[in-house]
């Protein structure tokens, strides 16, 4: 899988878990609380989070969960945290046959502490 696919389900994830959190209708778009390695300590962007899950064509997070959650007066909020497993192929990730490693949780009443 080439970074542009890969890139492709992020998006997909992005509006599943926003649907679920019945944002789908916002136009702001979302910022995302990163929780991983590296762990920013900011809000950052969907593509500065994209360059972080990213690691190659054939070394993948087996699982990334991404929920979202409203912030008040501000754009959605998107958690994204991929799991602590040795990363491995696309195959074993979370449902290759969907979103590959991505998980989507949620949805969240209040906002994560922090």
């Amino acid at each position: 899988m080439d970074k542009s696919a890969y890139a492709a389900l992020f998006q997909s994830a992005i509006q599943r878990a926003l649907k679920l959190a019945n944002l789908d209708g916002v136009s702001r778009e979302p910022v995302v609380k990163f929780i991983g390695r590296p762990n920013p300590p900011l809000a950052i962007s969907v593509g500065e989070a994209l360059e972080f899950l990213w690691l190659s064509s054939d070394r993948f997070y087996l699982v990334v969960d991404v929920m979202a959650y409203v912030a008040e007066d501000r754009p959605p909020v998107l958690f994204v945290r991929p799991s602590g497993h040795p990363p491995s192929a696309y195959s074993e990730t979370w449902d290759p046959s969907d979103l590959g490693p991505f998980r989507g949780i949620g949805p969240l009443s209040r906002p994560l502490a922090g």
